[in-house]
């Protein structure tokens, strides 16, 4: 599949899973966490995983989180140990059993689908081996930092440290082929290593050196032929640069000791140890630690550390940690980075990112530390900073801030901003705000603020506020602002009332039991001409089990029938209200009243008395005390407010 191809799918699919969402919102909490975890599950095992020895706590939160697994153990099992595991199988079990394989614990998966990590019984423990040693050039015994060791047959594997040492645990006792493996030496296999039961096995591991021919290099072009190096000279004794000829054509041959100044090669570059100066190649670069700068026409490789900066055409690939940039025309892919990426096409860094990711079209990261900016998405399993999109942001669990043009997609919990031109979503809890032109959607609970052109859906409102036209939730103990503020727990209720002009009024009450919003229609009950469309906020306050009062501000938009609207009334209002039966309810009390007309025929009914009346330029204006009564119906229990 070609990298377009990849991203465009990827994007596809993230935005296919935000509208799963949202239409999932009316289905039982059971089906919806069914049909999340079938959908994540399903494409998060596309993605390639490499543990590159952390804490065994990222380890497992790292694979729960991206394969979406439930996981139960106690914190202080993990602490202190590191996961070995090189490269996650598909299979999640035996995905469990390498990120544990080095710690001597286990995890049994349950029948409710959970894993449980645990300490193996003391007895089976006690049966357990280890295989202890260090690795050493085979010639001038130097230790060897960061060689592979293996044992084969078993999902045991190591590095060497610095000090060349290693060690594998809980190794069942037998005998075993150890294998061990590293650039610039070659692969060697130590038979009949023995195991006992609670015992070490130490071997020392001496490595050959791995030779590569530099007899000449021919240079030729139509008129000359250039220089030749003779047989003697030693590719570990020279500062400068090498030159070597394989099958006819240029080659960078493997320098195991330390080079100062430059490579180049027609196929590749590699460097064993260290490299202080520049590599560059026509295919790739290949080296173990650089301090310098390496240049790719096809691609750069380092499996150790690189202080300094790749460019490639097509691909910086890094194995190991990277403290300064990669650059490349097509994409990036890192283990861990502590730096800059920076790609035409997309950064793709399966481990730690610390830093920046910039890409002309998508960055993809397994954990996340700094900020993301792609011309269409970022996808990211952990975030913790920013995420900038042209088109759309998608996170397994975000903590900082979504930018997004069109889609802000969290798979799992949110902290945090989300900012996008039409839909923000959020699959579990948030804290934080969102924002949007079109939707909000939070799955879990939500703590914060909504703000959205049009709609506003969250599972259950702890506290904070809601504002957009349409306002959906199961519970909430915040502030909803809307048209329409539906609260499922509350239910919806209608109030209509009639004042002392003999204006009739019947309106939808949505909020919660504190706070309410009103959306209706009234007028007179002879004149449809002066009709109304009435809007407004209230608070509601219980005494007791059946005594509840409410203040409330409504706007009426006078001129319903021939939709001129030239003349409006504001209106504040205390009312007692008594609640007879659980779903019906009698309320009233007095009001303030002020109308404002732009039209000198006006027919609107007005009060025999009012308390001033005037002129503010051409509109008149009457203010007046008056009163209110009416009923209320409610599809739930009319519970008191503080009930």
């Amino acid at each position: 599949m070609s990298l377009y191809t990849y991203s465009t799918s990827y994007t596809r699919k993230a935005i296919l899973f935000a509208v799963m969402l949202f239409f999932l919102q009316g289905l039982p909490a059971k089906a919806q966490q069914t049909a999340i975890l079938a959908y994540v599950t399903q494409h998060s095992k596309e993605i390639v995983h490499d543990l590159q020895s952390p804490a065994l706590s990222d380890a497992v939160m790292h694979l729960v989180e991206s394969r979406r697994l439930e996981v139960a153990y106690a914190p202080e099992l993990l602490e202190g140990q590191t996961s070995d595991c090189q490269r996650l199988p598909n299979d999640d079990q035996k995905a469990m059993e390498c990120v544990l394989a080095s710690s001597g614990l286990s995890a049994k998966k349950h029948q409710n689908g959970v894993y449980v990590i645990h300490k193996p019984e003391k007895e089976k423990k006690a049966e357990k081996g280890r295989i202890i040693g260090s690795v050493r050039n085979a010639e001038t015994g130097t230790i060897l930092t960061r060689a592979h060791i293996m044992v084969k047959g078993t999902p045991h594997s190591t590095t060497s440290d610095p000090q060349g040492a290693f060690h594998i645990n809980h190794v069942s006792p037998g005998v075993y082929d150890v294998q061990v493996s590293m650039m610039g030496y070659e692969k060697m296999e130590f038979s009949g290593v023995e195991v006992q039961p609670g015992q070490d096995s130490e071997i020392d591991l001496k490595m050959m050196e791995t030779t590569l021919p530099l007899d000449e290099v021919l240079i030729t072009d139509r008129k000359r032929r250039g220089l030749s190096l003779p047989d003697s000279l030693d590719p570990l004794s020279y500062q400068g640069f090498q030159l070597g000829r394989v099958r006819g054509g240029l080659f960078m041959s493997a320098s195991p000791s330390k080079v100062e100044g430059v490579q180049f090669g027609g196929l590749g570059s590699m460097a064993r140890d260290s490299l202080r100066g520049v590599q560059f190649s026509g295919v790739f670069n290949s080296a173990e630690s650089v301090k310098g700068a390496q240049f790719g026409g096809i691609f750069n490789t380092v499996t150790g550390d690189l202080n300094g900066s790749q460019f490639s055409g097509v691909l910086n690939q890094l194995g190991g940690n990277l403290q300064g940039g990669q650059y490349a025309g097509t994409f990036n892919k890192a283990g861990h980075v502590g730096g800059v990426q920076f790609a035409g096409v997309a950064n793709l860094a399966d481990g730690n990112v610390r830093g920046l990711q910039a890409a002309g079209i998508v960055n993809v990261s397994g954990n996340k530390q700094g900020a993301q900016l792609a011309g269409i998405a970022n996808r990211a399993f952990e975030q913790r900073g920013f995420q900038g999109a042209g088109i759309m942001n998608y996170a397994v669990k975000m903590q900082g801030m979504q930018a997004g043009g069109v889609i802000n997609v969290s798979a799992n919990d949110a902290r945090g901003m989300q900012a996008s031109g039409i839909l923000n979503a959020v699959a579990r809890d948030i804290q934080g705000v969102q924002a949007a032109g079109i939707v909000n959607f939070a799955g879990g609970r939500f703590q914060g603020a909504q703000f959205s052109g049009i709609l506003n859906v969250a599972g259950h409102v702890d506290r904070g506020v809601q504002v957009g036209l349409v306002n959906l939730s199961k519970t909430n103990n915040g502030v909803p602002i809307g048209l329409f503020s539906f609260v499922q727990e509350t239910g919806l209720r209608l109030d209509t009332w009639v004042d002392e002009r003999g204006f009739v009024v019947s309106a939808a009450r949505t909020g919660n039991r504190k706070f309410s919003n009103y959306l209706g229609v009234g007028g007179p009950t002879d004149d449809i001409d002066n009709g109304a469309i009435i809007l407004g906020l209230g608070g509601e306050f219980a005494h007791g089990q059946r005594l509840y009062s409410t203040i409330d501000g409504l706007y009426y938009a006078m001129g319903l029938e021939d939709s001129d609207f030239d003349e409006h009334m504001a209106q504040i209002r205390l009312s007692v209200g008594f609640k007879v039966i659980p779903y019906l309810a009698v309320f009233g009390g007095p009001s303030l009243n002020l109308l404002l007309s732009n039209n000198p025929d006006s027919t609107i009914p007005l009060p025999n008395r009012v308390i001033d009346r005037g002129e503010w330029g051409s509109t008149d204006y009457r203010f007046w005390a008056g009163f209110t009564v009416g009923l209320r119906l409610s599809t739930n229990r009319l519970y008191p407010a503080n009930q």
